[in-house]
């Protein structure tokens, strides 16, 4: 499924405000009494008064949050993640700044699982709501922001071919009949399978024939060993929590968000920064009228303190930043066999 050349975009910007309205505290009046009365959450108004550390004194200003028209203050938006780390592979891969190629040949392998979503949707009631099988939702949103990475590095003397194949999950046979098409050969670079054991042989692949290979997700290191083609990409600490804070407060500043501190992952250190970059990005929003601050939870094998943070009426977001595959294997297991009764 090739997708031709796809085109530039140009940058996108926003523009916000950075006013609040003022409140003179009268006596007897508390935090929640006030969020009442302008109708804000408790944690906007702590966000924004920097948490009230001296607690509310009569006759005190205080601010209140309030929802404003994006005027005045622009802001850059920045490419997103994998942009950055896709053009850095590319220039990696292949000096796009000497070459006299116009456009780029990519392979993109990832489980899209054709079959069973046509079977989705060949079995959907007439009332029933349209939906994707489950195990394609990685597949699908990874091919939405792979394409929008092209079109944030696309240029008029750069462009770029994008060829996507369905690896339908860990299926070595369709893997390889995917290697044995012409067009193969002719790729600058091949992005996928996602599963270890298609990789490596996709790499082999790629080695033989010259073409730069990376993975979408994270691979032992042994695939690098012998093989130069395979490029191992790894995001900067400060970029992932600069994307993810963007995300929280783009799509999930309003819902039951939890971060979790598990003591023997060094990773725990970017639950600080994270939430800090979360609150810069609020109180640059145009909206800080409802916001959800990030409860944050030491929690190690007690995963039913978990649950009972959950709430039953807002999508619950949960950051947990380890490595640890024991620990986040026993963290799914539980929350899928207990949360599903």
């Amino acid at each position: 499924m090739p997708v031709k050349q796809i085109k530039s975009e140009q940058k996108e910007e926003e523009k916000i405000a950075l006013t609040w309205k003022e409140h003179v505290v009268k006596k007897g009046e508390t935090v929640y009494g006030i969020s009442k009365l302008y109708k804000v959450s408790m944690d906007s108004l702590s966000l924004v008064n920097k948490g009230f550390p001296q607690g509310l004194k009569e006759g005190e200003k205080i601010f209140i949050p309030i929802k404003q028209n994006k005027t005045n203050h622009t802001l850059n938006r920045k490419d997103t993640l994998i942009s950055s780390e896709l053009l850095s592979v590319l220039e990696q891969a292949f000096d796009t700044s000497k070459s006299s190629k116009s456009v780029y040949k990519i392979g993109l392998m990832l489980p899209f699982y054709v079959r069973d979503n046509q079977h989705f949707i060949e079995n959907r009631g007439a009332l029933e709501k349209a939906k994707i099988y489950p195990k394609s939702i990685f597949a699908v949103e990874f091919y939405n922001g792979f394409l929008f990475a092209l079109n944030s590095i696309s240029t008029e003397d750069r462009k770029f071919e994008l060829y996507v194949y369905d690896t339908n999950g860990q299926d070595s046979i369709r893997v390889a009949s995917i290697l044995e098409k012409p067009e193969l050969k002719s790729l600058d670079l091949i992005v996928g399978p996602l599963y270890q054991s298609n990789f490596e042989v996709t790499a082999k692949f790629a080695n033989a024939n010259q073409i730069p290979i990376v993975s979408p997700v994270r691979q032992v290191n042994k695939v690098l060993l012998g093989n130069q083609m395979v490029y191992k990409v790894i995001p900067s600490q400060t970029g992932m929590i600069d994307q993810l804070a963007t995300l929280l407060v783009d799509s999930f500043k309003t819902q039951n968000l939890v971060a979790l501190v598990h003591n023997a992952s060094p990773e725990k250190s970017l639950i600080e920064p994270l939430v800090k970059a979360y609150k810069e990005r609020i109180l640059l929003s145009d909206d800080t009228l409802m916001y959800a601050a990030i409860k944050v939870l030491k929690i190690d094998r007690n995963f039913s303190e978990l649950a009972s943070k959950f709430s039953a009426i807002k999508n619950n977001v949960v950051f947990v930043p380890s490595i640890n595959q024991s620990y986040i294997t026993d963290l799914f297991n539980y929350l899928v066999t207990n949360l599903s009764k």
